[in-house]
């Protein structure tokens, strides 16, 4: 018998179309409801508005163990033409396909499991749809990446249509530290929310106001809609109150949930002004924001009434005990300004893998290059920067047989090699097949400090002239080094360590190892230079960096970051990390897919998260290099994939890319081909001040 999910046999779960008569649907909902972990979009005072307000009843799938209820769905089913000619017959989760029906949006959707059983009745559930509903294309979301996961494992092919960045503000957390919500926000953000107070205090003073009854809240819901409107009614996103199915969706909504505590309508008001309402739903320790009319009619640009509503919100939802303020997904200024972590949420469609869904993929991505061509920037800030990395071998035993650093100077007019640097490791520090290239590197002082992998360099900011040569024969495979009080601390990644090097005593001192690696334990009477590869690693350390006064490094590997001097650890994921380079309160880690996750520095969660390949066209290479120029702003550096590489992940010609990119606007700014000035690896990224 396969056990899978939540060490439950899958066998002993079975699945059923059933027919609900009179209260049975409501009845069957509300108990595996209070099983289950708290979603009011999977509530009975949700799906009950959403189920009463269907033309055509949906498909009703039951999950029972040993006759148990576990779990409990509704799927809609309509036909849709695609490219004009492909007809296929869609099958969508608690959504209808139709757009202003489904303006009402749900999120955090998922089929609704009992807690105990959670995995493997979702198992059970994709399962049974796969192979017994007839179908083309199955709609799912607007969902969080585990919602997706037994999608995955039945081989079926996922094609994203909408995704976003939820945003959250751990209450928890400002709570058992003892925090003022306000010392957690950037300087920035601070200014703006004391200068609009000020402002508002003139006013009469500034308070929150929640709805008492079920008939003022639906008044305040009706109150909030001009303010909407005149606010999206001229954006891409729109307004719904412009629709009437999504205004009396909610009306209904408001009607069956206000009073039993599930909704907070909030009214926020300046002396006789009004601010602007908030439209929250509310869980049993979690609140999610989902709608906000806010005031801009007031001739003062120095207010952020939007701003102030949530800031006023918060505080009082930390007071009354709550743990987590939900902003839930889209994207805004004023929810990275005040949330602390995110998760990626997504629209995604499911299809079999087959050659009719192969030849859709073709014709999307023929679409996309024929009529959405790419756009760069044109008003690009003038940047002069540093880069270490390589030039690509053509042949023989090394991947790249020369380490080259660039200083280049990039503005409106062009691109300009201000100094290079090509370097040769000479045989004695070196084994024949040792790669030959700069990795990354840091700065002290007026000089870049950079390694090969069996050497530390010194360069001049300045000229890039190498002024240092160090080599010890501990060093295998350095991936980075950090200068500090006369000593070097390395990524010692061929011993899966860090080491710490004294140029005074010539000593090398493991300062971090893997006591699971073979190879992580350093023996005083080997040369490692001369092994030109110890792989496989256990945890492969990357780069170094300092934060909250300790020592960091990341793992390639785990996929983490980890502290040298506590049990503190960062747990990235997504893919295999590279870089980790601390800006401001944030650090950016990238990973070699293309992604850049944004962790905060104090509650070390993450709190923004982009994907390169969504915007950037043809990404194809290795990404590790990241220089954050401003919180929104941030230089990427692509390797050219080395030959070992193209075998594994792509048959595509690649080259080596610089790029400026938006991660808040998710745009290029510039975009420079870094091969044909002779560096086909980027490693380093650096910022000249001279």
């Amino acid at each position: 018998m396969e056990e899978i999910g939540n060490s439950l046999p899958m066998t002993q779960i079975t699945i059923e179309i059933f027919e609900p008569h009179g209260t049975e649907l409501r009845d069957l909902w509300e108990l595996i409801y209070e099983q289950a972990t708290p979603n009011f979009f999977l509530s009975w005072h949700w799906m009950s508005t959403w189920y009463n307000s269907l033309d055509d009843s949906p498909t009703v799938l039951l999950a029972r163990q040993n006759h148990r209820p576990v779990g409990i769905a509704m799927l809609c089913q309509r036909q849709v033409k695609q490219f004009k000619a492909i007809k296929r017959q869609q099958l969508l989760l608690h959504k209808t396909g139709n757009e202003l029906h489904d303006q009402a949006w749900i999120e955090y959707n998922d089929f609704l499991v009992i807690e105990e059983y959670a995995n493997a009745t979702r198992l059970a559930f994709v399962k049974y749809i796969t192979t017994k509903m007839h179908w083309d294309e199955m709609i799912v979301g607007a969902s969080e990446h585990k919602a997706f996961a037994p999608y995955l494992l039945n081989n079926l092919s996922r094609r994203d249509i909408w995704k976003s960045l939820s945003y959250r503000t751990d209450l928890a957390f400002i709570r058992d530290n003892h925090l003022e919500y306000i010392n957690t926000l950037s300087k920035n953000t601070r200014y703006q929310i004391k200068r609009s107070l000020r402002i508002y205090e003139k006013c009469g003073g500034i308070e929150l106001q929640f709805a008492s009854t079920v008939e003022q809240a639906i008044q305040w819901f009706e109150d909030a809609g001009p303010l909407h409107i005149q606010r999206w009614y001229k954006t891409s996103v729109g307004s719904g109150y412009t629709n009437p199915q999504f205004v009396q969706f909610h009306k209904q909504l408001i009607k069956h949930s206000f009073d039993d505590g599930k909704i907070h309508l909030i009214k926020i008001i300046a002396g006789a002004r009004v601010v602007g309402f908030l439209y929250n739903f509310v869980e049993p320790h979690e609140i999610k924001f989902y709608l906000a009319a806010t005031n801009f009619n007031n001739g003062d640009k120095n207010l952020k009434p939007g701003l102030i509503a949530h800031y006023l919100a918060i505080n009082h939802y930390l007071k009354a005990g709550y743990d987590v303020y939900d902003f839930m997904a889209g994207e805004s200024q004023y929810k990275r300004s005040l949330s602390s972590s995110i998760s990626q949420v997504s629209l995604s469609s499911f299809k079999r893998a087959n050659i009719a869904s192969q030849t859709e993929t073709y014709l999307r991505k023929l679409k996309q290059f024929i009529f959405e061509p790419y756009k760069f920037i044109n008003n690009i800030p003038e940047l002069t920067l540093i880069l270490t990395g390589g030039k690509e071998s053509i042949s023989g035993d090394r991947n790249y047989n020369e380490a080259i650093a660039l200083k280049l100077n990039i503005s409106q007019s062009g691109i300009k090699v201000l100094h290079s640097t090509h370097y040769q490791s000479p045989p004695a520090h070196c084994a024949t097949a040792t790669n030959v290239t700069f990795k990354s590197s840091s700065q002290s002082g007026s000089r870049i400090v950079t390694v090969t992998e069996t050497e530390i360099l010194e360069l001049s900011e300045h000229t890039l002239a190498i002024e240092e040569v160090i080599s010890h024969k501990g060093f295998n495979d350095l991936h980075h080094v950090i200068k500090e009080d006369g000593r070097y601390l390395v990524a010692n990644t061929g011993l899966d360590s860090v080491c710490e090097y004294r140029p005074i005593t010539d000593e090398l001192s493991q300062k971090f190892i893997t006591d699971d690696s073979g190879m992580s334990r350093l023996k005083p009477d080997v040369d490692y230079r001369k092994i030109a590869c110890t792989k496989p690693h256990f945890t492969h350390p990357n780069y170094l960096f300092s934060l909250q006064d300790e020592l960091w490094v990341t793992r390639c590997d785990l996929m983490d970051a980890v502290s040298l001097d506590s049990n503190k650890r960062i747990e990235i994921g997504g893919n295999l990390v590279h870089d980790g380079v601390v800006f401001k309160n944030n650090v950016y880690f990238t990973c070699v897919d293309g992604q850049i996750r944004v962790f905060d520095t104090h509650t070390l969660m993450l709190k923004h998260l982009v994907d390169l390949k969504d915007f950037v066209p043809n990404l194809n290479g290795w990404c590790r290099g990241i220089l954050p120029i401003a919180t929104n702003l941030a230089v990427v550096g692509i390797s050219k994939y080395r030959q070992s590489k193209k075998r594994r992940f792509s048959k595509q010609h690649s080259h080596a890319r610089l790029l400026l990119v938006d991660i808040f606007k998710r745009q290029v700014i510039w975009d420079i081909d870094t091969s044909q000035l002779g560096m086909d690896a980027i490693f380093g990224i650096h910022k000249s001040s001279t």
